[in-house]
């Protein structure tokens, strides 16, 4: 989130702030600049440079149409990776941004100026938009991801151009001393971001969501909707270009201070009297009439005792002790922006329906946080702040002492919510194991399994499966060594003995997966690999593969095409909501054939083989199961030619299950079984409020606060420097993310806690500096907590 605090222009800085105590003279000019401030609304009214509104409404329209939500979905499901390893790209693009927004920075203020960086920076960031949204209309495969990835390159240089320059260029349309009117704009350009942000977390999930070219998402949609908004946004920046006050660029900041830095430490070898801080031995050489920021520093002040490199030299001390007490923040972040992928991954595994047919998408959860903070900011400076005054001294290395606690308690409740859905999980066995299930796939005969190796005896009932389902407290797979292993099938009852398959049979297969499941038929058993990861299309799906064991598959009813048609709907192939084929990841009809086992042989021949098809993400409904028979690459151009498999159709209507549906009997009379290979999300996506209102209360304490503390500790020729090592922190929190991401557990509970307990300890280290490692500054205007009059009487450290 944005602060308007943090957002102060450098012009409505320049105050003559310094590191030793506020004198009683630039007490009084100061108390003379506050007569000149305009304070009512109607002075404000008056002198306001109304083109500053043009900035708020780019800014709006750019978070209105933001895709920050939209992206870690799209990685997963258009790009194809693995949440764990979204998770990593997407942190390790926030590193690359945060580094190349210190170039970006530097560039600015030493060379373009920022409105030309604006340009430029606006100019590249809409090719990257433009491209990238290209790139989503290509199905999955081919050019993704490295044009993806060569677009998300090039919106990343055109962001690192321009952001570090919006606000501090809408800070430099006010006249410096109007500090009461740059607090009041830049509370409206911190609440139009965050109004953008709410609104644009509720709408592009619901474009995304939208299906369309025969798919169940439309990610084209939203990208399409999102790169308008941008060049409407910036249409409305440069329409405003011919009032705007555009300051020249005011040198490299960062180069001066690796000349300074490097001029002390050469002095400091050679020099005979050792000085209070290596800083000093930089005076060893400086001569001040020869330097032209002293010359022009005299001729400006009119006083020849004046140095300019004294002021900035006293600036960097600042900056250096700012730093010191920095170094812990990155964990915070780390924790932080975690909301943005890793819990969105979490909301995956959660049941997104609220009330009738409400759902609240996982993406859309993002909305929470905006929300919250523009309440509890009002919250927090109204009613929190005054009732702790009373009670102990704020400050705000406090605030942040007491922030970070918060987030860690926010993860610990985090890791809560992740055992209870962990129980939805698939269960896997131990390095060398596997679990096997057996399907029934008869309509009357139930059946004795008996693993041949352990000894264990399972009593199935007709159409039914074994299932591992902690949430119904059933765990009946067999869990078995990977390699050969035998069951004997035998029938139960009277109604067994219609059956062609002549029981008892032993079939011996060869176990190699660590989850598969044995369906018994008429013509044998067959084994097939259970597919694990639960759905990622965000809008609520399930999973599921058909198997076709059909009988008279001589016909090649188990090679066609198949897919799912709503049963209130007719079929339609470009009604990706309505319509599921069973294509694979890149729109192509693939199977796999399974053979029959008999007994203690595996037949080869024609007749007897299942065939599997690809596992696909099914939204919730009643659904009835469809032969094509068109040819499939003719699909989607030509008129449907779909054929319903008798009496074939069932009800979904939870989210996130894993399930198998089998086809046996004959065309006339098809006998279907679903067998649940992972349970289905059973935990409410409202769970996710509470670690999300508890984050944005740490991020009121520590992220606003710091922003202010970092603004208003840091000199006035040092602030554009620290405003890149506050970036620097939570670029840092990325690298902590993505070695916690890359270690071996895969529990989302123990990364939680994890984290949780790294929080705390960081946070103790971080009360430690600030306690006996960091002292205020005295500003003149620009720090205001605590107030004038109490910095002007003492000095208290944390």
């Amino acid at each position: 989130m944005l602060n308007p605090v943090s957002l102060t222009s450098e012009k409505g800085n320049n105050s003559d702030e310094k590191c030793s105590s506020i004198s009683d003279s630039e007490k009084g000019d100061f108390e003379k600049e506050e007569h000149t401030m305009a304070r009512s609304w109607s002075e404000m009214r008056r002198i306001w440079p109304y083109h500053t509104f043009l900035i708020v409404i780019m800014e709006f329209s750019m978070m209105l149409t933001a895709l920050n939500n939209v992206f870690n979905l799209y990685y997963i499901n258009v790009l194809g990776f693995h949440p764990d390893t979204t998770v990593v790209i997407l942190n390790f693009t926030g590193i690359l941004s945060g580094c190349c927004r210190l170039i970006g920075s530097a560039i600015s203020d030493g060379y373009l100026g920022k409105f030309r960086a604006i340009f430029f920076g606006a100019s590249i960031f809409v090719i990257g938009k433009i491209a990238l949204t290209t790139s989503s209309f290509f199905p999955p495969g081919f050019p993704h991801p490295w044009l993806d990835f060569a677009c998300v390159l090039i919106v990343i240089i055109g962001t690192s151009a321009m952001s570090p320059s919006i606000a501090p260029f809408a800070g430099d349309q006010f006249d410096p001393h109007q500090e009461r009117m740059i607090s009041v704009f830049y509370s409206i350009f911190y609440a139009a971001i965050n109004i953008g942000a709410v609104i644009s977390t509720i709408v592009m999930p619901l474009l995304r969501a939208r299906p369309c070219f025969g798919r169940d998402s439309c990610y084209p949609l939203s990208f399409s909707v999102s790169t308008i908004g941008v060049i409407i946004s910036f249409a409305f920046f440069f329409i405003g270009s011919k009032w705007y006050t555009k300051q020249p660029p005011k040198g490299n900041i960062f180069g001066a201070v690796y000349d300074v830095v490097k001029t002390a430490r050469s002095n400091k070898k050679y020099a005979k009297i050792p000085k209070n801080h290596w800083l000093d031995h930089y005076f060893d050489t400086h001569i001040c009439e020869e330097d032209s920021k002293c010359i022009e520093l005299k001729k400006e002040k009119g006083d020849e005792n004046v140095c300019h490199k004294q002021q900035f030299i006293e600036d960097f001390h600042c900056l250096l002790r700012l730093v010191v007490v920095l170094i812990p923040m990155p964990m915070f972040w780390a924790l932080y922006d975690q909301q943005y992928n890793v819990w969105m991954n979490q909301a995956l595994q959660l049941d997104s329906r609220i009330w009738g047919g409400i759902h609240l998408l996982p993406d859309q959860m993002q909305v929470v946080n905006p929300v919250l903070i523009i309440v509890l900011i009002f919250i927090f400076q109204s009613f929190i702040y005054p009732l702790a005054e009373k009670i102990v001294r704020l400050t705000p290395l406090r605030k942040m002492v007491a922030g970070g606690f918060i987030a860690a308690i926010a993860f610990f409740v985090s890791g809560i919510v992740q055992l209870r859905i962990n129980l939805t999980l698939p269960e896997f066995a131990d390095d060398g194991q596997a679990f096997v299930s057996i399907v029934n796939t008869f309509a009357k005969c139930p059946l004795e399994i008996t693993h041949l190796e352990t000894g264990e005896t399972r009593l199935l009932l007709p159409n039914t499966s074994l299932i591992n389902d902690k949430t119904q407290n059933r765990i009946e797979m067999f869990r078995v060594f990977l390699g050969q292993n035998n069951w004997k099938i035998d029938g139960i009852g009277d109604n067994c003995a219609d059956l062609k398959l002549e029981l008892p049979q032993v079939y011996e297969f060869d176990i190699k997966e660590p989850m598969s499941f044995i369906a018994i038929t008429t013509r044998g058993a067959i084994l097939a690999s259970a597919e694990t990861e639960k759905p990622t299309g965000g809008s609520g799906q399930f999973k599921i593969a058909v198997i076709m064991a059909m009988e008279d598959e001589k016909d090649g009813h188990n090679n066609k095409l198949l897919a799912f048609c709503r049963n209130d709907q007719k079929c339609n192939q470009h009604d990706g909501k309505n319509f599921y084929a069973f294509l694979n990841k890149k729109r192509e009809h693939s199977l796999k054939f399974i053979n029959y086992m008999t007994t203690n042989a595996t037949s080869t021949s024609s007749d007897l083989t299942a065939s599997l098809h690809p596992y696909i993400e099914v939204r919730p409904g009643s659904w009835k199961l469809f032969l094509l028979h068109n040819k499939p690459t003719k699909l989607m151009e030509e008129k449907l030619n779909e054929e319903q498999l008798k009496d074939v159709e069932f009800e979904m209507d939870a989210q996130g299950g894993i399930y198998a549906l089998i086809i046996t009997g004959t065309k006339k009379d098809p006998q279907a079984t679903i067998h649940q290979i992972v349970p289905p999300n059973s935990v409410s996506i409202l769970w996710q409020l509470p670690q999300i209102f508890v984050i944005s209360v740490a991020e009121i304490l520590v992220s606003i606060t710091g922003l202010e503390f970092v603004y208003s500790q840091s000199g006035p020729s040092m602030k554009a420097i620290a405003s890149a090592c506050w970036s620097l922190t939570s670029s840092l929190g990325s690298i902590i993310i993505i070695i916690i991401t890359l270690l071996p557990t895969k529990n989302l509970a123990v990364r939680a806690f994890l984290f949780s307990g790294a929080m705390i300890i960081d946070v103790l280290i971080f009360a430690f500096l600030a306690k006996y490692c960091y002292k205020y500054r005295k500003n003149t205007a620009a720090y205001k907590e605590p107030s004038l009059k109490q910095i002007s009487e003492e000095v208290k450290s944390d």
